[in-house]
């Protein structure tokens, strides 16, 4: 086997690998939306499901792409040979996020989602503010998918190169802005943690914040290091 039948077979497996994460993701959320439905007739839940899960997944991978760095920075020895994941959960996130966008657009209706919506028809103040992280969010991941182009990227230096793919967080706290105006209060509803399950935008948000409490630590014990 030559180098290159190498090389093609070493990214064939780091795809693999995502791919499987994701897909034990999409699944978890998958069941957690169900068993917080269960009794329901499918044929009326079954497209919530899949838009909720296909969202969350997407988000949680391209959080868990901001999390590889900062593990393998303060656990090289068991977490550096898994950094690579970063471009792959990055991109697979961004295709899930890019069909719930396009999911919603489909289907964008005061009929289906009426929190979004005045009495007029209109978007509510909250709908508008909501919409707009969305939109703002999205953009600045296919800027970033953008730039992780290879002939992009060598015609960048490399510090833009970084501020762009750290703007990614902002991106990510859009996103989280996009449904916590909504959800929030239900979070701390004990009543609607149906079958004593807890939402899914919950787990995600805490999983989030765990992402951005190592990238900090990281950032300061890195900090601390360098002034030894």
């Amino acid at each position: 086997m030559n180098n290159f039948e190498k090389n093609i077979g070493t990214v064939n497996n780091d795809w693999h690998r995502a791919l499987r994460i994701t897909a034990a993701v999409f699944i978890i959320f998958i069941l957690q939306h169900y068993f917080r439905r269960f009794g329901q007739p499918i044929e009326k839940i079954y497209f919530n499901i899949l838009f909720a899960s296909i969202a969350l997944t997407g988000l949680t991978m391209i959080a868990a792409s901001y999390l590889m760095g900062p593990l393998a920075r303060l656990w090289p020895v068991k977490w550096a040979k898994y950094r690579y994941l970063r471009k792959q959960f990055g991109l697979i996130g961004l295709i899930f996020v890019g069909l719930h966008m396009l999911l919603a657009l489909m289907v964008f209706t005061p009929a289906y989602f009426p929190k979004f919506f005045s009495e007029t028809g209109k978007l509510s103040d909250i709908g508008q503010i909501s919409a707009f992280a969305a939109v703002l969010g999205f953009v600045i991941f296919i800027i970033i998918a953008i730039t992780s182009l290879p002939s992009v990227a060598e015609k960048m230096t490399g510090q833009n190169w970084l501020i762009v793919q750290r703007s990614g967080l902002i991106a990510v706290v859009l996103s989280v802005l996009h449904f916590i105006v909504f959800k929030w209060r239900g979070w701390f509803n004990w009543d609607n943690w149906n079958n004593n399950i807890p939402p899914g935008t919950f787990v995600v948000t805490v999983f989030i914040l765990l992402v951005f409490l190592i990238r900090v630590i990281t950032y300061f014990l890195e900090k601390r290091k360098a002034k030894q």
